[in-house]
Order: structure tokens, then sequence, then C-alpha cells
């Protein structure tokens, strides 16, 4: 800051790479700097200085000073680890930020499952999230991708109304330091994006897999919604490990090593559709061995011995192909 006679202005400085820099003073910026004089130097700024400006607060700032307000949201961005993110000078943000009435209105079990579980939690809180500066006039009916990779549709009615998928803009266009928030009446829930693992966990047909991937410490390596890496797996449904006695399969459920081969032996890498097979197709496994594809005239495919009973559970990264049989490599 610096002060003449007890007013402070508010010097912000931002570098860009080392060649360029934006220096603005309260809100107003430095259009032309280091103008000479013989009694001084003058520097160009685009607006007059208020004596009353107040520096604006971040995003973070501004919802964590109306706790009768944004009180949940800010709880909940804590929980998400997304502090950072709305509190920094280094990226604009459009946040449309639901009320404490808002979140009131979900079911209990809902709120609870997200403070319970931060990944979802924040996929749901980006989803309120804009790169970039949208006040209330920059906003238009249509689509509007948000920072989960999402999009919602903004609709702008001729009476000046805003809505964003089924909520209201209530309070439009709070000021901060790093953005502008919209205040929304309702929380903007999105489609979630399914990771292999929730896929398989989601089927009650696939149980048996779950267990056994869990045990070979495989269900967090396909638990991911990021398009890439994909990957395909043939996973097994509960009948095709009845061959297994209740002795052989406790047993190699404790020796996580054969029982990690055998489940790597049931995925490719890369995502392959029902449609991409073909009748004696070779796919490589993370094992390294292959698999043989035959489709028969019926269509019926099979992936080595094991017949495709449930093709294409699709899933954010890869798809899943439900069998009918283990298919064990050979030694």
């Amino acid at each position: 800051c610096i002060r003449d006679r007890g007013n402070p202005v508010v010097v912000d400085v931002k570098k860009f790479g080392w060649w360029w820099r934006s220096v603005k003073i309260n809100d107003s910026r430095i259009v032309r700097a280091n103008i000479g004089a013989s009694n001084g130097v003058i520097h160009e700024i685009n607006s007059v200085l208020d004596p009353d400006y107040m520096e604006p607060m971040t995003i973070l700032e501004l919802a964590a000073s109306m706790p009768e307000t944004f009180g949940t949201l800010a709880e909940l961005v804590e929980i998400a680890g997304l502090t950072k993110v709305l509190d920094s000078d280094y990226v604009n943000l459009t946040l449309f930020a639901p009320t404490n009435d808002a979140f009131a209105d979900l079911p209990t079990e809902v709120v609870e499952d997200l403070v319970s579980n931060p990944r979802e939690l924040r996929k749901v809180l980006l989803y309120h999230l804009l790169y970039g500066e949208f006040f209330k006039a920059d906003l238009s009916t249509g689509e509007v991708r948000t920072i989960a990779r999402q999009t919602v549709d903004v609709v702008v009615g001729e009476d000046g109304s805003v809505t964003v998928n089924d909520s209201n803009v209530i309070s439009a266009d709070n000021d901060a330091s790093n953005g502008v928030v919209h205040v929304i009446d309702a929380v903007l829930v999105p489609e979630m994006p399914k990771s292999l693992t929730d896929v398989i966990v989601e089927n009650e047909e696939l149980e048996t897999l779950e267990i056994a991937l869990t045990a070979a410490g495989l269900a967090n390596f396909f638990d991911s919604t990021h398009p890439f890496p994909k990957y395909t797996i043939f996973g097994p449904n509960n009948a095709a490990f009845a061959p297994f006695s209740e002795e052989e399969l406790a047993a190699l459920l404790e020796d996580t090593d054969t029982l990690g081969d055998i489940l790597k032996f049931h995925v490719v890498p890369g995502q392959y559709l029902a449609a991409d097979l073909r009748d004696g197709q070779s796919l490589h496994t993370l094992t390294g061995a292959k698999l043989t594809v035959s489709i028969d005239d019926d269509g019926t495919v099979m992936i080595n011995n094991a017949k495709v009973i449930q093709a294409d559970v699709m899933a954010s990264n890869g798809v899943v192909h439900v069998i009918d049989t283990v298919i064990v490599p050979s030694a």
C-alpha cells in the first residue's frame, strides 16, 4: 500500500513471464508508465482513483465473509481442497454460488455422501466454476463449459432473468479480485462421470470381480474418470468364479501376485468396443500375453474360451465386456 494523507492505495503487480507485467493502482490499470518530468515521474492510469476504494476480496474471502449465505459452500470448498483455487489472483473465475438454503434443499444423504467423498465433492463444486470472468451482461443463452469439463445450460430471459440448469441467479455480478460470483438458489448437480471401477461396483453380477480387484490392489488403478489412458476389461461375472471352491478362491485372494496376473490377463490397453472386435484378432493384455477373439456366424463373441454376455459397459476411462468364464493364462 502507498498512503497519501492517510488514504491508502493498493498497488497490485502481476508478472507474466520475465518480460511483461501488469500494474494496478486500486482498480485502475497503468496504461503508460514512466513519463519523466524534472520533478518526478507520471504513470498514466485508465480511471480516476476513488478515495473510498476498498480492495476487492477474492472469491473465497467473499464467501467466507458471508457465513449466513455461503457458510455451507465455504465449508465444502475446504473439504474438497479447493481453497487455493478460489483464493488465487492468477486465474479469473466465474462462480455460480449456491446459498446455504440451496444446499439444505438437497437430501441429507446426498450431502453426507459428498462430505465423505472429497473426490466426488470436488467434481460437483468444479461444475459450478467457469474459467474466465463472465458478468451478467456477458452471459447468453446456450451451453457453457465448466471447469469440470461438463456443460451447464444458461438461459437469459427477455426480462433479464438468468437460469443455470434448474437454478435461478438471484444476485448477479458480485465482483471479486479474481473473478465474479453469481448467487444461485439451487445446487448444480452434474452427471457424474464413471470410472471402470465405478461401473464394476455398480454391477451386481460383478461383485466377485470387485472383491478380486480390491484384493489385488487394482481397484484404485482403474478408478479414474480422466479420459486417458483407456482400458478394455473383459470382466468375469459372479458365475464365472463358481468352478473355484471356497478354499481355492480364498487362497487366490491371499496370493495377490497370482491374482493380479490373472486379472491383468483380462485387461487390454486401449478401448475396444464390440464393433472394434473381429474374428481372429489378437489383443495384447497388461501381462504381455495375448487374448484371441473369435466371432461365429451368429455374432457370438468369444475371448479365448470365455463368452461375452454383455458388451460395451461404458466408463470415462474405457469399457467393460462381461464374460462368463475366468480366463486363466497358460503356464
